[in-house]
């Protein structure tokens, strides 16, 4: 991980897609896993080309709430990536509570737009929308549009 002069936290991915493991939604073109730092995150995808969108899921739930909104916009143009997030992914549950602050969170949504291309849509519900707000206080640079939906912004 490195932070600039500003305090932005920069994260590169180990690896990009590095796995199917089966598609159990045949609507989206890929059901994978995203490595970052020693973190494992499951992740689903479809589209591809246009315009990517990062999709973060609210609590308690994961990935799995966006499969009635990616067909939607994969069909749309758009390409979409939506990750469990750090806590609930098997294979990115750090042990340690400091492995859960915002800067982590901030820096693993970062690196998924990363993963996407320079810029990216961003959409969050609930936690996933929380994250998202601090993201764009962090770095609001690679985000072309957020869309929050059930959490008003904290400020």
């Amino acid at each position: 991980m490195e932070v600039d002069e500003l305090g932005v936290i920069h994260l590169r991915f180990d690896k990009k897609a590095v796995a199917e493991v089966g598609v159990r939604y045949p609507e989206f073109g890929h059901q994978g896993e995203l490595t970052q730092r020693v973190l494992l995150f499951d992740a689903l995808e479809s589209g591809s080309g246009g315009e990517p969108v990062l999709l973060l899921h609210g609590f308690p739930e994961t990935s799995l709430m966006w499969t009635g909104l990616m067909p939607v916009l994969s069909a749309n143009g758009y390409r979409c990536l939506a990750p469990d997030q750090r806590g609930y992914s098997p294979g990115a549950r750090p042990p340690k509570v400091d492995d859960y602050r915002y800067e982590e969170l901030v820096a693993d949504t970062l690196a998924f737009g990363r993963e996407l291309g320079k810029r990216f849509h961003l959409i969050g519900h609930d936690w996933g929308a929380n994250v998202g707000w601090l993201t764009i206080a962090t770095d609001p640079s690679p985000i072309a549009s957020f869309t929050a939906i059930s959490i008003p912004h904290y400020g």
